[in-house]
């Protein structure tokens, strides 16, 4: 069992340009890491995440959206962050979170080689307890990485919300 990942596309350059969404699969289950440059969406979670971590959010940054495909492309927003649960789906191991996390990373590294954005951010849907913790357990886990690949990583105490600048 592993990550699979498959192709990286625009998403409507209409609505949101610029925007791609990096595809990947764990067991079965399709993930997305939706890549927004900040100009295409409005700055709520910008202004966020730098109320939070009192650091500056670059205005050629890209915010990040990761769930699964189907509720990250869902046009009802009014669904927002379901669980695994909610959809219907088992809890996934400790190891299958540890290679989710490392899905979002590779999706955010290979966005970057291509892109090398001025820095990405993001929060944890409406601060869910679960996701902050999720989110906190990454930053300790692969905080260096970006680190050593020229972005400064940043996270929250609770882990609400994340940025990696390139400084």
């Amino acid at each position: 069992m592993g990550i699979i990942f498959g192709n990286r596309e625009f998403i409507d350059d209409t609505t949101l340009p610029g925007a791609q969404v990096q595809h990947f699969s764990l067991a079965g289950t399709h993930y997305g890491a939706l890549f927004i440059p900040r100009p295409a969406w409005d700055d709520n979670t910008a202004l966020k995440v730098t109320q939070e971590l009192g650091v500056l959010i670059p205005e050629d940054a890209y915010e990040i959206k990761f769930d699964t495909l189907d509720s990250l492309l869902d046009d009802n927003p009014a669904h927002g962050y379901r669980t695994r649960y909610q959809l219907g789906l088992a809890p996934y191991s400790l190891m299958e979170l540890n290679l989710l996390g490392s899905g979002l990373l590779e999706s955010i590294s290979l966005f970057d080689q291509d892109m090398n954005g001025s820095g990405y951010y993001g929060c944890a849907v409406d601060d869910n307890t679960q996701l902050c913790h999720y989110y906190r357990r990454l930053y300790r886990r692969y905080g260096a990485y970006f680190l050593a690949n020229g972005l400064t990583p940043y996270t929250s105490q609770r882990g609400t919300c994340y940025a990696f600048i390139r400084e």
